[in-house]
This record gives structure tokens, sequence and C-alpha cells, in this order.
């Protein structure tokens, strides 16, 4: 288990949910077990990819993991260092996170090329 922080909208859309009143966990299987990666990813991922669908159709539909990689590379490009990107990922070491999640395109190469006077 992680724990991952979230903003002020997100803990205001849990406040209201209903599974979260009753024990405290959002994702739990039909049996009330807490939920493992597959059962997730078979029910509720596909509920999530269709809400986003409808309110963002311009976002292509992307693998979980592929989410994981715009979470990381958003939170980058956004000022987030890459020593709190380490731990939100939950990756042992700095070399993970900067070899494959930190997504530098040609153009942020550019913006961060220091030009002589």
């Amino acid at each position: 288990m992680r724990i991952i922080p979230f903003d002020d909208d997100f803990c205001e859309y849990l406040k209201d949910n209903p599974r979260i009143k009753r024990d405290n966990h959002l994702f739990k299987t039909k049996y009330k077990k807490l939920m493992g990666l597959r059962s997730w990813a078979r029910h509720h991922y596909s509920i999530f990819l269709s809400d986003l669908k409808a309110k963002h159709p311009e976002i292509p539909q992307l693998a979980p993991h592929e989410l994981r990689h715009t979470y990381g590379t958003l939170l980058y490009k956004a000022g987030t260092d890459v020593f709190t990107l380490q731990k939100l990922l939950g990756h042992a070491s700095i070399e993970t996170t900067t070899k494959i999640y930190v997504h530098d395109d040609i153009s942020d190469v550019e913006k961060n090329i220091k030009r002589p006077e």
C-alpha cells in the first residue's frame, strides 16, 4: 500500500462518496475486501475511462501505466522536483524516475539552454 496525497478538489469529491463514509476505503471487491490491481483494472478503470472520455473527448484512451507516465511527466513539467516525484511514484532509485518518467522533448531542451550573451 502507498499513501498518495490528494488536492482539495479531489478531497471534496471523496467526502460525499458513500463507500468512503462506510469504512474509509474507496475500492473494494463485491466481497468487501480491499481490491487488488486486477479487479480494479477490470471494473473501475473502465468506468474511469468512460467518465474521462465523456468530459474530455480530446484525451486519447490510455492504459493505466501510460497514465502513470503522464502523471509523472506533467508533475515534472509543472515544477515538481524529481525527488518528490520519486517518492510519489514509489521508486527506490532516482534513476528510474529520471530515465523513465521524466520525458524531455526538444522544446524543453531548447527552453533550458543558456545562450551566451
